[in-house]
């Protein structure tokens, strides 16, 4: 898919720079040496677009951090001169062709289209520096009559999609995360999933001693998501997935934070308790992570024993189970991840739109059945690429509120 998604690219990259060359370089007789500058780049740019297509069929199962990074910075760098050459393209066709009608130069479509094309390449700078390193942090108010008199005020912060491997400098995007949660004084943190890309090897000493710095009394609770399971490790036989799994677990353990693997558990303030569920990703969905729904999971076993008149928080990685959740009557606030709103998100006004709007009914903020509420936090870290564009890193501060009878 991710190749012939590159070679798409390829294709239509090379008819842009064709046009390009021949109305911008031949037309206008400029100069050889910057004829020669002008395929050196092209020479480069289509470097990268053979190294993305390289990497992504490699197996490998040394260094794989590296070879994440090298495929994601190498098709950044590709998106990064295609997308401008795209819009430059178009307003150049246009110009051409409203100039053959009017039988005279049309010059301002041309200056309209560098323009924009250079607002793109501002936009895709940006979205590798402060756009995907710079943590937002975004408050929610739950309220609701089942929450019991000594749990208001009770504060969770929710993160989510860390994706380790991906990140240019891991621990210092950790401290930042592990500082924001600590200025929040909150009393209990979620991980909703997706805290490594590929293998747990992602986790170092470094970066496990930082996560033992979260200071929350009731500590650190934990699902898995779906790249969590080892799905993406390219060498299936050097590192089995329940080993993966295993390890992963065991290393969060160590600094005493808790999983839930299907399961619930309970907080408790004196007489008066509220119940935390998570679902880990359902294995039988490897390689369909990003289908518009998972009606076919059944997600009831997760609820065992709890009471459904008790305050009940759920987490789940995948949004898609939500309707799956809505159906057992007990997930009051359900807590996910997964989209990262596709790391691209544009607001004009009232309006908000996103590619993710296109794969999913519910890709980013708050959403509400009844008295029901779905929070899908935007992530930390990024796939495929190394940048975010309207889409800060998130950290979701909860607030439990309770409602007159």
């Amino acid at each position: 898919m991710i190749v012939a998604i590159i070679l798409g690219f390829i294709i239509s990259s090379l008819v842009c720079d064709v046009y390009v060359y021949n109305r911008i370089l031949v037309k206008n007789k400029i100069a050889p040496i910057y004829r020669g500058l002008f395929i050196t780049y092209w020479g480069v740019i289509y470097l990268f677009f053979l190294l993305s297509i390289l990497i992504n069929r490699l197996e490998v199962s040394e260094n794989v951090e590296l070879y994440t990074r090298v495929f994601m910075w190498s098709l950044y760098a590709l998106l990064i001169s295609v997308f401008p050459k795209y819009i430059m393209t178009v307003f150049l066709v246009i110009s051409d062709f409203i100039s053959l009608v009017l039988k005279r130069k049309i010059r301002v479509l041309n200056y309209i289209g560098a323009a924009i094309s250079l607002l793109v390449v501002i936009a895709f700078i940006h979205g590798t520096t402060l756009g995907r390193s710079q943590i937002e942090v975004k408050r929610l108010s739950v309220v609701s009559e089942k929450i019991p008199a000594s749990f208001v005020g009770y504060k969770v912060a929710f993160f989510s999609d860390l994706h380790l491997g991906t990140l240019v400098n891991k621990p210092k995007m950790v401290e930042r995360l592990v500082d924001e949660i600590n200025n929040q004084n909150v009393n209990l943190v979620i991980n909703g999933g997706d805290v490594v890309h590929q293998s747990y090897k992602e986790i170092t000493p470094e970066v496990l001693d930082i996560f033992n710095r979260i200071e929350a009394e009731d500590g650190v609770l934990s699902v898995l998501g779906n790249h969590d399971l080892g799905y993406y490790f390219p060498d299936s036989v050097a590192l089995p997935k329940n080993l993966n799994i295993s390890l992963l677990v065991n290393d969060f353990k160590s600094i005493n934070h808790g999983w839930l693997r299907d399961n619930s558990t309970y907080i408790h303030r004196g007489d008066d308790s509220i119940s935390i569920t998570g679902h880990t990703y359902p294995r039988e969905l490897k390689g369909l992570a990003h289908m518009s729904d998972m009606d076919m999971i059944d997600v009831s076993p997760a609820y065992d024993g709890v009471d459904s008149s008790s305050f009940n928080i759920t987490v789940a990685h995948d949004p898609q189970l939500w309707n799956r959740i809505l159906e057992n009557n007990i997930g009051d606030v359900t807590l996910s991840g997964h989209v990262h709103a596709m790391q691209f998100k544009i607001k004009l006004g009232n309006m908000v739109f996103s590619p993710a709007s296109l794969l999913y009914d519910r890709w980013s903020g708050e959403y509400r059945e009844g008295e029901r509420m779905l929070y899908i936090n935007d992530g930390i870290g990024c796939v495929v690429l190394p940048m975010r564009i309207g889409v800060k890193p998130e950290l979701t501060i909860i607030e439990l509120k309770t409602r007159e009878k």
